[in-house]
């Protein structure tokens, strides 16, 4: 998918509309303006940001896996696993399009 045409982004999945998460990790994530189930998911695809979000939320590795299953759910399992694989990031974890990682020799 081409990061600039914004005609193919699918819409979000808002986390206020999964049934059954947890009121207080709902307010954890919008305290940190997590709103999406793709955010918490991708947050997801690194070791630092599993770790960040078991902060967050106060909760062991399982209980985290069980929520990430749950998110998983929501969006369909192909998306789940895209969205859970790290990504190349450029300054400040902006994701990069396929032209600038040529241009840059990144790809």
């Amino acid at each position: 998918m081409n990061m600039e045409d914004k005609s193919q982004r699918l819409p979000a999945h808002p986390l206020a509309a999964v049934p059954g998460l947890d009121p207080q990790a709902l307010a954890a994530f919008k305290g940190r303006w997590i709103e999406t189930v793709e955010q918490v998911l991708s947050l997801s695809a690194t070791t630092e940001g599993r770790e960040g979000l078991r902060r967050l939320l106060g909760c062991d590795q399982e209980q985290l896996e069980e929520l990430l299953a749950q998110l998983s759910a929501a969006v369909g399992p192909e998306t789940a696993r895209v969205l859970r694989q790290p990504q190349a990031g450029g300054e400040c974890g902006l994701l990069l399009t396929d032209e600038h990682k040529k241009k840059h020799g990144l790809s």
